[in-house]
């Protein structure tokens, strides 16, 4: 089992904050985000090798290889060019019986500890604003279609698993996608994908602890989160 981190964004929504460090590098109670993560995925035991995907001030993660002997650095040379399709698709050769996160996501809690997945899953919670995130729509614990959510629905938290049955169709169907008109779309994400396929794969939802995963996407969330981990302190 293995874990693939999306963490090639620019993070201009971010301004002076990320000139000289990325997004998912910025410190979270003194600690960079991505390396807290880390800790949490080593300290569940479960996960052997974690593979990062970078662009923007890559070589700022070339760290974690020496701090971490699991960690793998994959370079995404287009990421000003290319969405995140194009990035993901590097991870290709690795993408089996794997977790995929977002490198901001932001963990309040070791939830990998509490995770054995029998199947592909895609791990939700409800967001303080949920409007505009993805809701898996779900029949017989199986999910059938994704939707853009309303107010206080199940969305998408940006952690998933993929076994590895579903993972050998979402290979062999990807390099429809790897032409310009897809990966210079700035409106797609790899998630797009696995949605197109939704019929042929094997996909449940799990629910985790509201504010067990937080986001970061500009300032003032970043901020946020920062507030939220200083009251679980108190």
């Amino acid at each position: 089992m293995n874990i693939i981190v999306m963490a090639a964004g620019l993070g201009s929504r971010f301004k002076e904050l990320t000139k000289e460090t990325p997004k998912s590098l910025l410190p979270v109670n003194g600690v960079p985000n991505l390396e807290r993560t880390i800790r949490f995925i080593n300290d569940s035991n479960k996960i052997e090798d974690i593979y990062i995907l970078v662009g923007y001030l890559g070589e700022k993660f070339e760290y974690l290889k020496n701090k971490f002997d699991n960690v793998h650095i994959i370079y995404n040379s287009h990421f000003r060019d290319y969405n995140s399709i194009y990035t993901f698709s590097l991870a290709l050769p690795w993408f089996s019986d794997s977790f995929v996160i977002d490198g901001d996501s932001v963990l309040t809690q070791n939830v990998f500890s509490e995770l054995n997945p029998e199947k592909s899953t895609y791990y939700t919670l409800v967001r303080e604003d949920s409007i505009n995130e993805w809701e898996p729509i779900v029949t017989n614990s199986i999910v059938t279609s994704i939707v853009t959510a309303s107010e206080s629905a199940q969305t998408l938290s940006g952690l998933s698993y993929w076994k590895e049955t579903d993972c050998e169709i979402i290979r062999n169907n990807y390099s429809k996608y790897l032409e310009k008109k897809y990966i210079e779309d700035g409106s797609l994400y790899w998630d797009d994908i696995p949605r197109v396929y939704l019929a042929q794969l094997e996909i449940t939802t799990q629910k985790l602890e509201n504010k067990s995963i937080l986001e970061m996407d500009n300032v003032e969330e970043y901020q946020r989160v920062q507030e939220i981990l200083k009251e679980q302190e108190n």
